[in-house]
């Protein structure tokens, strides 16, 4: 699963090659590399939906087969009380 790199030094060189002073240049790209921690990859995205989907298709499973089970006790039942 690849993630994305972020070259904090190249980007405070640019910084200063644009105007600002190494202070200010490194204060943002400091900020910059905290608010990429927040981020999400399409990778791992997709890896959660996956294991989402998983869990949701389990959980029907076992709903689909409590009905099952509930069903076939009240016929039994029927059967054994003798339903109209």
């Amino acid at each position: 699963m690849p993630s994305v790199t972020f070259d904090t030094l190249a980007t405070v060189r640019e910084l200063q090659a644009a105007g600002f002073e190494a202070q200010q240049a490194e204060a943002l790209v400091t900020a910059m590399s905290q608010e990429r921690k927040d981020h999400v990859t399409t990778d791992k995205l997709d890896a959660a939906v996956s294991r989402l989907e998983a869990a949701l298709a389990a959980a029907v499973s076992k709903m689909l087969l409590s009905q099952i089970a509930i069903a076939g006790a009240l016929f039994a039942a029927l059967r054994l009380f003798g339903g109209a």
